[in-house]
């Protein structure tokens, strides 16, 4: 069976790594949101990571997200970092 085409596709390549974000309808009509990464291992073989979710989903990962990046911001190496901040 062949992977249906995504309704929604983006590619992301920060620092060299690969990412795709892929908006997918399941078979039941759903749609969800699939976060691939494509890894090579050390004898150089492909991995891919999947993470799914739900649009109910989205927004929380969405301000999780915003939070981590305030924190990258903000963290300076040197400085003891609060992960709860």
């Amino acid at each position: 069976m062949d992977r249906p085409k995504p309704l929604f596709s983006r590619t992301l390549r920060p620092n060299g790594k690969l990412f795709f974000l892929d908006v997918y309808e399941g078979r039941m009509g759903l749609t969800y949101l699939s976060i691939c990464e494509n890894r090579k291992d050390k004898e150089g073989n492909f991995t891919r990571i999947r993470m799914y979710l739900t649009p109910e989903a989205v927004p929380e990962m969405r301000d999780a997200l915003d939070e981590v990046h305030a924190f990258f911001q903000r963290y300076t190496p040197n400085q003891e970092a609060s992960a709860t901040a």
